[in-house]
């Protein structure tokens, strides 16, 4: 599984403790790369990249499920579910951490 997550942030050490926060409800078997860099974009944003491995059992729904106390009303994308996303610009989606403007989950 691959996560895609822009967070706003001074300093990149609080960028760790959003991903914490966010990485902490998903059932892992190991992270195999993560990248935190600026955004080139947009000043104050910061983009976290993870590549990680999921328990056996775990699937889309599983990880939405997790992700509930993070964001509500996630976007799923082709059928089966290969990609979902939540983003503090789309009317649908909520984000409970402020901090947090996108988050885009690939399987």
């Amino acid at each position: 599984m691959f996560l895609r997550m822009y967070v706003e942030a001074k300093r990149e050490d609080f960028v760790m403790q959003i991903a914490g926060k966010v990485l902490g409800h998903i059932k892992l078997r190991r992270i195999s790369k993560q990248v935190i860099k600026p955004y080139w974009k947009i000043e104050g944003i910061y983009v976290i990249e993870v590549e990680m491995d999921l328990q056996p059992e775990i699937n889309e729904n599983d990880i939405i499920q997790a992700l509930l106390p993070i964001a509500e009303n996630w976007i799923t994308f082709e059928d089966p579910v290969n990609e979902i996303l939540v983003s503090d610009t789309a009317d649908e989606c909520k984000i409970k951490l402020p901090e947090i403007k996108m988050i885009n989950i690939h399987f």
